[in-house]
């Protein structure tokens, strides 16, 4: 009896780790993918004095670093991984 509530369980927990790494793409379509089509946006750096940062000097800026009195505030955006039926239903060839 015991081996076959320790299969039992077993087999749940390989389920519940096959199921957790099921979202990632492999294979062909993992190495056929094109990141540079649908990349993410780019980092928005805001002078709170309305001029606008570039160069090494906005790719080395850190959150809320004051420069000369002014505050400088660093917005990240990321894009979010599709999920659900949205995954399921996204047009790859557009």
């Amino acid at each position: 009896m015991k081996r076959y509530i320790s299969a039992f369980l077993l087999t749940i927990f390989a389920l519940g780790v096959m199921a957790s790494t099921g979202n990632d793409l492999k294979g062909p379509e993992y190495k056929n993918r094109k990141p540079w089509k649908n990349p993410l946006p780019k980092t928005t750096v805001y002078v709170k004095t309305g001029e606008s940062v570039t160069g090494p000097e906005a790719k080395n800026l850190r959150p809320l670093e004051r420069k000369a009195g002014d505050e400088v505030v660093v917005k990240t955006v990321t894009k979010e991984k599709l999920t659900g039926p949205a995954y399921k239903n996204r047009k790859h060839f557009r």
